[in-house]
């Protein structure tokens, strides 16, 4: 397995499973600092190929749930609720552009 992960042309989606199973098998046989570091390599190459942005999420998150609270629970300020849904709306296009 380590020949094959280490493979010229080899995916980075292959690598990954592969780096996740040789960690796998390396636990199992008690090798455990080498474990680690194909472990570590599967997750640094999953990583790569992710979009995921932990603050982009939070923020994106934290306007829906200002807006809806507004909206669901109280006597919405329009004013207030319009800037929430405007500011949702910037992010949602800019991560657009980002793409």
């Amino acid at each position: 397995m380590r020949a094959e992960e280490s493979k010229a042309g080899v995916s980075i989606t292959d690598r990954v499973h592969i780096c996740f199973a040789l960690g796998k098998a390396l636990e199992d046989r008690s090798e455990f600092a080498e474990s680690f570091k194909f472990y570590q390599l599967g997750n640094q190459l999953k990583q790569s190929q992710t979009r995921y942005d932990p603050a982009r999420f939070e923020g994106l998150t934290s306007n829906n749930r200002s807006y809806y609270l507004l909206k669901s629970f109280s006597q919405p300020d329009k004013t207030m609720a319009a800037r929430i849904k405007r500011q949702s709306l910037l992010l949602a296009c800019r991560e657009q552009d980002q793409r």
